[in-house]
């Protein structure tokens, strides 16, 4: 039985915010058959270049049209967008910022009209310190920070993960922890239930001390506990630039590196902190995307970079 996105997302003005009133608008069926999404994972135009006298983003935006051509050719159920979307402060260079937006959204324009684009914010599309004016700029051209979405029977949610680590932002990230629970437990019919945001909860180990590229210990306790309760075993995530899948139990942390600028590791001690990083590189040979096949009784995932990704998604 094939699938497709209510006729509300399918022929919106703005497909870039589909998500508002806390849904992204799919028809919410049950489970039919084995399906495919793909994980975008911090185009973040312009990070490469970040530090030099004059900032492009040529090379990121070579590779965000090199994942455009293969989302096309698979044409997955949907694909959601990790997070980072763009890199410049939406607050102190928001002329830039908005430039980088606009060169994301061109792009992405070109993805076939029947592929839903599904976005949620990381810390450099709403601010470290999320302030009214960055969140409101994000929805203006992203739509809702935080919501959910029921697609071929699978319920999934999407979280602000900012929220966690901003200290200002405590009522923002109690919604959510309220939310993230009565959403999960509201729905007894999913195959299965999945959480999406761009800070993981955790890269290596559930006990791992708290860096920059992941929750901290108590917030990530409180969460995966939510989470587990309600049946989740997938989580997806950003924000590391490099590949990291780690099981807890029975749930899985699983960190998909950047579709542009990568982290190269230097220093494996301090691996979860921006001290483990030893260099930046991008191409199409490190570059890539997740593909997640999706099955009634297990999900299967594995990062592609952008020179291997396969013709086309098959079930065995």
């Amino acid at each position: 039985e094939s699938f497709s996105c209510s006729s509300t997302a399918m022929t919106s003005v703005n497909r870039f915010t589909q998500a508002q009133d806390r849904k992204f608008p799919f028809a919410e069926e049950g489970w039919s058959d084995n399906f495919f999404f793909v994980c975008v994972a911090d185009p973040q135009l312009g990070l490469f270049h970040n530090r030099s006298e004059t900032i492009t983003w040529e090379e990121e935006m070579d590779c965000l049209e090199s994942t455009v051509e293969h989302i096309n050719r698979l044409s997955p159920e949907f694909v959601i967008f990790l997070g980072d979307l763009t890199h410049a402060d939406v607050d102190s260079d928001s002329e830039m910022q908005g430039k980088q937006v606009a060169d994301l959204k061109r792009i992405l324009s070109k993805i076939n009209e029947g592929i839903p684009l599904v976005f949620l914010s990381g810390n450099h599309d709403i601010g470290e310190v999320i302030t009214e004016n960055g969140l409101s700029v994000y929805r203006n051209n992203f739509g809702d920070d935080y919501f959910t979405f029921k697609v071929r029977g699978v319920r999934c949610v999407v979280l602000n993960t900012q929220a966690f680590v901003d200290d200002s932002s405590k009522e923002l990230a109690d919604e959510q922890f309220k939310f993230l629970e009565e959403t999960l437990n509201s729905d007894e019919t999913a195959a299965h239930k999945m959480v999406f945001g761009h800070i993981p909860p955790f890269l290596f180990d559930m006990e791992e001390k708290h860096d920059i590229f992941n929750l901290p210990s108590e917030t990530r306790n409180k969460l995966v506990s939510i989470a587990k309760s309600a049946g989740v075993k997938y989580w997806f995530s950003g924000h590391f630039h490099r590949n990291a899948v780690s099981t807890h139990e029975d749930f899985t942390s699983i960190t998909s590196s950047s579709c542009g600028t990568q982290a190269v590791t230097g220093d494996e001690t301090q691996i979860c902190g921006l001290k483990g990083i030893a260099k930046l590189d991008i191409g199409k040979n490190i570059s890539g995307i997740r593909i997640v096949k999706v099955k009634k009784t297990e999900v299967e995932h594995k990062y592609y970079t952008l020179d291997s990704v396969p013709e086309k998604v098959t079930f065995e």
